[in-house]
């Protein structure tokens, strides 16, 4: 038997520090050869410099470096250090806003009931502009259908009389030579 190995004492899961570029390779395209794909050094690829492994892809890349292995790479166990009250409530106080750090709880109160009346009129304005658009559309579109433009009375374009010689002499042509296109067709219209 072997002897037992030492137990290694590792630092709690912390914070990471660095930017991770998961946006690196986004609307890019790449050629990726075969042989660079079984040679394993494709460029168009993450690359985890602690394990020393390629990944194909962003989504791969973060379950990756939040994973297990990485992490016991880096020194870290995957157990999260207990943080005390005074932490928490420092980290909460952190994201206030600067103006209502130093307000009562019926200042802060007053404040969100203004703030919210102000959003109330603010959209009530914007509806009622909203409804006097739509009447105005619909006049407009009343006023176009009920006065439709009259055409001129008896004068035709050379185009419409074109159309009229055209489409009345074919029918001539066949008539005058026999053809008579009146009893082609049944009685029943398809409705």
């Amino acid at each position: 038997r072997s002897a037992p190995m030492a137990v290694v004492e590792r630092a709690p899961l912390q914070r990471r520090t660095e930017a991770l570029h998961l946006d690196k390779y986004v609307n890019t395209r790449q050629v990726i050869t075969g042989a660079q794909a079984i040679a394993g050094s494709m460029s168009g690829t993450y690359h985890c410099k602690v394990c020393d492994c390629v990944l194909r892809d962003s989504a791969n890349y973060l379950l990756h470096i939040n994973g297990r292995k990485h992490n016991r790479m880096l020194g870290m166990t995957m157990r999260a250090e207990r943080s005390t009250v005074e932490e928490v409530r420092a980290r909460l106080d952190s994201y206030k806003k600067p103006e209502e750090q130093g307000l009562s709880v019926e200042e802060k109160a007053e404040a969100f009931l203004q703030q919210f009346d102000e959003r109330v009129r603010a959209q009530e304005a914007a509806e009622r502009e909203e409804q006097r658009q739509k009447r105005r559309e619909q006049k407009e579109k009343k006023a176009a259908q009920a006065k439709p433009p009259e055409p001129f009375v008896g004068v035709k374009t050379e185009h419409e009389a074109a159309a009229q010689v055209a489409a009345a002499e074919p029918d001539d042509e066949m008539a005058a030579c026999g053809f008579s296109f009146g009893s082609f067709g049944g009685s029943r219209k398809n409705v």
